[in-house]
Order: structure tokens, then sequence, then C-alpha cells
């Protein structure tokens, strides 16, 4: 109740301020490394509001003091919030809801040293000043004493929730539990606890109350990385309760998934979120011991991070990686994205660059099925940087799609043999690039996404079986590895991944059982046809209707197949799946592969059974569709099949360029002459091993714009 009537009466306080004191500005610093430090004087009866003084320090021999680092708001989207009135020297200075909050529990505390703190110690409508003490952020966390995290009021919900979550994630529960398993010979490992633990709900709460923690908007933000890493002490507080959260995020390791169960699946959410404060406390440990973390890495955390202004997605990580760059808020979003890209490019990180830049441009339209619940962060207009060059990650976006390399483990080297060269224009529009063409797109296939749909009703609304009409024309032979065309399909589906970490940790080997397996189940998936029906009208048992006697292939028009819910569009959907999978089988199938009969063999035992039993997924369906996400199967001049970013389209030019692991999708660009648009990476399977490299390929330099 105190907590309630000191904020409403610092209310008041803030609001006759705004209106009676004239607006405090901020002198000019007398050096260049000069700081503001921040001394919060105690509320009397008459002055309940803050009341603070800023002074002058030089960091060239700093008194002791306190850094403050608190979330702009309670949940991820880093909105500025309302603002409230402090008094500072004496005049009214505006400062966010949250900060003034800060503020007060800091001052019921008694926490005598002077405070460090962004938004005030900083003049925030000075650029030349914020791009100096921006790049004196390295310094000044070095200096501080301690950095003090609020995380923002703790309501009694809250504090119910970090109770309950103490003894699990503190490690007591654990500890007795492991006891009570020895006693009666169970296993003790950390996997086997968080089972227990999930079956007898005794972490649901405790998980719920991490989600809760976890989705406080500082957790999200661009600056929270720098502020932990350069930190020589952090303590975290939600409201005046001191939280472990280092201990939290270390316990957390032992959450695994292993099942499907709600508890599992949501205990995984909380593992997910868990990721950003976890690259915390690595890169912490990595400055700590090498001194700095790789710029690569810096920029790759902040581009999943919120910043109010996109250019502090790369500020924020200067002072904490290796780079050559500097704060200039001067400079345009644009220049600095730019000056980023070509800073890695010239790192260690080179021409892995390119990789991350698939995402949806200004310019680009909307395709396809592309049906995702988060469209506002990749549709046109939707706060996405304009003109930047299309080499140029912008980093206001998601890498749509994600790279390669972090989705597979196993290493490619398309191109690697080759020296890269390459040069980037005074400008920084131009790249300029040693690349050999490879083939033209000739076909594509539609891009999917899996989230939105339940399990096992996603192959008939977004119906992956047409991808099975793009290989027919290549034939038997697959020409690039003389394999069969159907081994090249499986491969190409799965971007030539070998293995897949199933739930309990383990490594299965995908081989062409595991293909075999997830075909026969999603070639009997129907829509209106039941499994047993679909596998008979595949296998031609079954002609009695006339519907089903029309082939679709005489009337074919992708933009016309139905895709709505309706039994008789399901019905007809149903026709053109078991048409496709009909020609697919009968140009491809093979006797290794003996399809037809494991199809045959499937009708046989549904026949058998009077109701079809739950089946868990075939492991190469997770593998398909993670693969899938954002992008789609292409087949290049009736010899190559591949996998693209989604907005890739036929015209489209496969390169590989000098010294990358990867292939690359082009495209002429339209606003300059000569030039090309990167679309982004490409797996063409026979072109992932530096199989081309060792052919006649034709190197020259293209200019990308």
């Amino acid at each position: 109740m105190q907590h309630c009537n000191d904020a409403f009466m610092g209310k008041i306080s803030g609001y006759n301020a705004q209106r009676r004191r004239p607006p405090y500005k901020h002198a000019p610093l007398s050096s260049p490394t000069s700081i503001r430090l921040l001394t919060l004087h105690p509320a009397t009866p008459t002055a309940p509001g803050i009341h603070c003084t800023l002074h002058e320090a030089d960091l060239a021999s700093p008194p002791a003091f306190e850094a403050l680092s608190y979330t702009w708001a309670l949940d991820r989207a880093p909105r500025t919030g309302r603002a409230r009135t402090i008094v500072c020297n004496g005049r009214a200075l505006a400062a966010q809801r949250n900060l003034c909050a800060a503020l007060r529990q800091l001052r019921r505390r008694g926490r005598g040293l002077p405070l460090w703190v962004d938004a005030v110690c900083i003049d925030q409508g000075s650029a030349d000043e914020k791009s100096v003490q921006v790049n004196l952020m390295g310094a000044i966390y070095r200096a501080t004493r301690t950095v003090v995290v609020w995380l923002g009021s703790a309501t009694r919900p809250m504090r119910a929730a970090l109770r309950d979550a103490d003894g699990i994630f503190a490690g007591e529960w654990f500890a007795a539990q492991a006891a009570v398993a020895r006693r009666v010979g169970e296993r003790t490992d950390d996997l086997s606890l968080w089972r227990i633990a999930l079956i007898d709900k005794f972490a649901v709460g405790p998980l719920l109350a991490l989600a809760w923690f976890l989705d406080r908007g500082w957790f999200g933000r661009v600056w929270t990385v720098q502020e932990c890493v350069l930190a020589r002490r952090i303590v975290y507080f939600v409201g005046d309760r001191r939280v472990p959260l280092e201990d939290l995020v270390r316990s957390s390791e032992k959450i695994e998934l292993r099942s499907t169960s709600l508890e599992d699946m949501f205990a995984y959410s909380v593992k997910q979120m868990l990721r950003g404060p976890r690259f915390l406390l690595n890169a912490r440990e990595e400055v700590r011991s090498a001194g700095k973390c790789t710029f690569e890495a810096a920029i790759t955390e902040n581009r999943g991070r919120k910043a109010t202004d996109p250019r502090d997605k790369v500020f924020a990580c200067l002072a904490y990686s290796s780079n050559r760059l500097s704060a200039n808020y001067k400079k345009t979003v644009q220049q600095v994205y730019a000056e980023c890209a070509a800073e890695l490019l010239r790192s260690e990180t080179g021409l892995f660059v390119l990789s991350p830049v698939g995402q949806v441009r200004h310019e680009r339209l909307l395709q396809g099925y592309f049906v995702r619940k988060e469209w506002e962060d990749i549709v046109p207009n939707a706060g996405l940087v304009a003109g930047l060059p299309s080499w140029v990650p912008d980093l206001s976006a998601r890498t749509v799609p994600a790279t390669l390399r972090s989705l597979i483990e196993r290493p490619f080297t398309a191109c690697l043999d080759q020296d890269p060269s390459f040069t980037i224009d005074t400008s920084l529009s131009v790249l300029t690039l040693k690349a050999a063409f490879l083939r033209t797109i000739t076909n594509v296939g539609e891009s999917f996404n899996f989230g939105p749909f339940p399990p096992g009703g996603i192959y008939n609304f977004q119906p992956i079986w047409e991808y099975l009409r793009l290989p027919i024309k290549l034939g038997p032979v697959y020409g690039p590895t003389e394999e069969s065309t159907l081994s090249a399909f499986w491969k190409t589906l799965i971007a030539g991944d070998t293995a897949i970490r199933t739930g309990d940790g383990k490594v299965v080997e995908v081989n062409e059982q595991r293909f075999i397996e997830w075909f026969v189940r999603m070639a009997e998936d129907g829509g209106d046809l039941s499994p047993a029906d679909m596998c008979r009208h595949i296998l031609r048992l079954d002609e009695r209707h006339m519907w089903m006697r029309t082939s679709p292939r005489k009337v074919w028009d992708e933009s016309k197949v139905p895709r709505t819910g309706l039994a008789k569009d399901l019905r007809r959907n149903d026709v053109h799946k078991f048409d496709a999978v009909r020609d697919f089988l009968e140009a491809l199938d093979v006797p290794t592969y003996g399809l037809q009969r494991a199809i045959r063999e499937r009708h046989e035992t549904l026949a058998q059974e009077k109701r079809q039993t739950d089946e868990a997924d075939p492991l190469f369906r997770n593998l398909f569709e993670g693969y899938h996400v954002d992008r789609r199967l292409f087949v290049a001049d009736e010899t190559y099949l591949g996998l693209a970013p989604w907005t890739a389209q036929k015209g489209d030019i496969v390169m590989v360029g000098a010294g990358v692991y990867v292939p690359y999708v082009f495209r002429p660009s339209e606003r300059a002459a000569g030039g090309w648009e990167l679309i982004g990476e490409a797996y063409c399977h026979g072109a992932m091993l530096g199989e081309v490299s060792e052919g006649n390929l034709e190197f020259k330099m293209i200019d990308v714009v």
C-alpha cells in the first residue's frame, strides 16, 4: 500500500513540477571522456516526487558509481510508455514511467552511490553527444561497481510465482528427488528428474512463473546484452525482490522435450525463451576470457532483439565485440547497416554474410500460400528498411529463411577451394563479387508454412504433394550425381541432412527407409478419403466412380486447385493428390525403393485393422518441415533439384561465388542495368561439396546491388 501511495504522490508531484518548473537542459560536457552521474535525494513530505542532481565526472578518474538497467515495458514490445516528470537540478525532466518506478525503488532501498542512467545522463536530443557517449559505454560499464537490473514492479501474483519457482530452480527439489530416486533404484539424471517433475505436475507452476518472468520487456532489448556482458557485478530486482537470474538460467539446462504432452511442450517453450538470457551469460564468460566476442555472434543476437532506434541493432554491440566501427547517430539506418555488412565481409565471417539476407524487401510481393500469423513481421511496409542493397542484411527483420548453417551440422563446401574475390564501392551500395553461373531456375514449387495447422491436416490445405510433379521431367537418373532421381529428391527435401536428434537426445540416421516411411504416410493422408481409400486409388484398385477416372492432368492448373475445407473441394483435392502420386511412382520409383510395394503393404495393413491406431509422426517429416519453412523446391534447367528462399521464381539464376560454402540465387536487377539482386542462399543437390568447382565453370566479376 505504501508503494502505491508513493507512486501516486510522485505522479502528482511530477505533474506539478511539469507545470511550475522550467524544463531541464543538459549542459555540454567538458571533455571527450566526461559522463554525467545522477544522485537521488530522499523524499520529503513537501517533495514526494523524484528529485535528483546531475553532476559531471570523468572516466579518466571516475568515482564509485552504479548503473541502472531497467525494463521499458512489461512485455516484449519496446514501447516508450507514458512519460512522467522528475525534478533534475531544480528543473523538470521527462522520464519514462518504468524509469520513475525504478528510481523510487532504489531510493527506498537506500542505495547510496551515484547512478548512471542512459535516458537521463545522456542528452537524448543531441546526436553528437549520443554518438560520443555510446562509444564510451564499454568504458562506462567496465567502471561501474554494480549494474542494477530492475525488471519492473512486483505484483502479488508475480511474488507468488517467483516463490513457487525458487524450490525447483534453485536445485532443492532436484536434490530431494534424486535422493528418493537413489533409494528406490531409479535413474537420477536430469532428464529423468524432469520427467518426474512434469508427470507429477510439480514443475508446471514454476515453469509458468519463469515464463511470466522472462516475458518482461528487458529480456528483449538490444542494450541488455552490453549491460550484462561488460558489468563487473550484476544484481536483478523485481520490485524489491532480488532474483537469482543466473541460477535460474543454469538450472534451466535440465529442461528437455521428450514427447508431445502439454507439459513437455510448455517446458520446451520456456527453454526457447531462455535462449536470450543464456546468450548473455555465455557472452559474459567469453568476454571475460577472450576480451571480445565475435561481431557476427553479437549482430546475430541483436537482430532478434528490440530497438526503438534500428541503428542500435549495430551500435549496442560495438563495445563488447570485435569490430572497427563507431556509433554515429548522424548516419542513416541504411548507412549503418551497409557499414555493418561491409565490416562482416572483411572479418572472419566473410561471404557468409550473404546467407542471412533472405528477408522480404518493400518491393517484394506476397505470393502463394505463405500463411503465417506473424505476417506483420515480414509483409511490405511493416517497418522494414527501404533502400538497402540486396547484399546487406536488414537487421530490423528476422532472417527469412533461417540459414542452412543454423539448421544443419553437416559442413558444405560448394566453392571453398576457390579464393574469394570481392570489392565494395565507396558508397557501400555495390558489392562486386567473383562468381560463376550454374543454372537457371525453370520451375518452382510452393512455399509452405507449417505453424498454424494441427498435426495430420497440413498435407491437404498446403498440398505438399504438388512437389511430386517437379522432378518427373528429370528422368529416373539424376545427372549431376548419377544416382536415382528418387534418391536425389528426398535428399533435396531435407537439404542433404544425414541425421536427426530425437527428443531423448539420440542421434538417428536419416536414410531411404525413413523417406519411404514418410512418403507412404504422406500419400495416404486424404482430405475427404480415408487412408485406406487413398491407398486403394493410388494403386488403381478402385476406379468405380467416374470422377475418379477423370485424370486431372488434362486440366491441370495450380491456381485452381481448391484449398477450402468444403467436402467437395477436399474430394477434388484428393483426386489431384493421388494422381500426382501415381505419376511420381510411374516415372521415378525403382526396385531399390519399392514405394508402390510399400503402399500396397500399408493398404493391406489398414484393411486388416478395424480402426487405425495412433502413430507417431515419421522422423523424416520433422526434418522436411524444418527445412521448408520459408523455402521452396526448384528445378534448374531440367538438371538440378534444389531449395531456395520462398521469394525465388522462374528465371532466377543459381550461381556459385568463389570462396562460398553454398550456392546463391540471383535475379537481374530492374533498377541497375547489368546488376544483380541477391535473393538468398540455395541448396543445390550435387553442387554442395565442391563438385561444380571441379568442372569447367567460368568465373567473372558481377555487381550485386
